[in-house]
């Protein structure tokens, strides 16, 4: 599986998790870049590694709780919109 988690008219990140056959249990993880302006447009591969389940909840857990941690700022600053105010750390009202 391969998804591209950034991208704009200059260069692209991707990342890819697919199990590795001769190791079952074992996934392989990378992130790739490209670059528009490059003379090889080729993929470069920024990072790689092998992982098992363990590795996997791991790293899904990281994410999840900076993505809960985002969800929560997002809800925080609803609620100060709503008051008149702005961002994460407003103490008064938003300036016009």
């Amino acid at each position: 599986m391969q998804v591209i988690i950034q991208s704009n008219e200059v260069f692209q990140y991707n990342a890819e998790l697919h199990p590795v056959a001769a190791i079952a249990g074992r996934f392989n993880l990378a992130f790739s870049s490209t670059f528009s302006g490059a003379r090889d447009p080729a993929p470069h591969v920024a990072f790689q590694t092998t992982l098992d389940r363990v590795g996997l909840l791991a790293l899904r857990g990281l994410v999840d709780s900076v993505i809960g941690e985002l969800a929560e700022t997002d809800r925080h600053d609803r609620v100060l919109a709503t008051q008149g105010l702005q961002g994460s750390n407003a103490t008064g009202p938003a300036e016009a």
